[in-house]
């Protein structure tokens, strides 16, 4: 309880600092640093190590559209620290975006919000998403099952981030992700430290697929991450 209750102070804490101070960096390149020190600072007061392989796969370029299995609220600061690389943008839930500080700070970052209820409007937003990956030279991270996994299991992916990687043209990225839900697993204020595993694995062109073959795509990219979690996982295993 007493490290819950330390934990939610510094985050709260940094959040306010880091919501003021990342919009005034709005148009710089400092804010994708000021980012990553927010996300060391939760995982370190948090007692969470990340260890990874495989980065020697992330394209040169930057222009990439990563899927990942989700498992907790951990999975997006691990992702934003070992894939530093990249300059990472998710497309995520209005609501987030209404958080005091963390949604401005979000929305000063170029994150996309989305209205998952209005889908034909969402689809819309993940075209402009991908437009930007040129444009801005960004990465946009989705987590393609749509929500927390509350067992681990590999829910079937939704369309967007694959309409996305067609749409701009660059490679879908799979990561499997292992260890974050034991630390936050959801619904719970249970927190725990330990160690969490990521594993990128092989881009997958997007060359050749359109809207009708789309959902070979997506079961490519999820049999790849499937994969990749059982990497990730015994990665994890074996930093203990």
């Amino acid at each position: 309880m007493i490290r819950i209750v330390f934990a939610a102070v510094v985050l709260f804490v940094e959040t306010i600092i880091l919501g003021v101070i990342i919009p005034l960096f709005a148009r710089f390149d400092r804010r994708d640093r000021l980012v990553r020190l927010w996300c060391r600072i939760v995982l370190w007061v948090c007692g969470i190590h990340v260890v990874s392989e495989g980065l020697d796969r992330i394209p040169a370029s930057g222009r990439v559209v990563v899927v990942a299995n989700h498992l907790s609220h951990f999975d997006a600061p691990s992702l934003v620290i070992e894939l530093a690389s990249l300059r990472l943008r998710f497309i995520g839930k209005k609501s987030l975006f209404r958080i005091p500080f963390f949604g401005w700070a979000a929305s000063a970052m170029g994150h996309v919000p989305i209205d998952r209820e209005r889908r034909k409007e969402a689809m819309g937003v993940v075209k402009i998403a991908a437009e930007a990956i040129h444009a801005r030279d960004i990465a946009l991270l989705f987590f393609p099952e749509g929500t927390r996994s509350a067992d681990g299991t590999l829910a079937p992916f939704k369309g967007g981030a694959f309409v996305a990687a067609i749409a701009a043209g660059v490679p879908v990225l799979p990561i499997g992700i292992a260890g974050t839900d034991a630390l936050l697993p959801k619904h719970s204020l249970r927190l725990r430290s330990g160690n969490v595993g990521i594993v990128v694995g092989d881009p997958i062109s997007t060359d050749g697929y359109d809207e009708t073959t789309r959902g070979v795509l997506i079961e490519k990219a999820r049999a790849a991450v499937r994969a990749l979690t059982e990497k990730a996982e015994a990665l994890k295993a074996r930093a203990r």
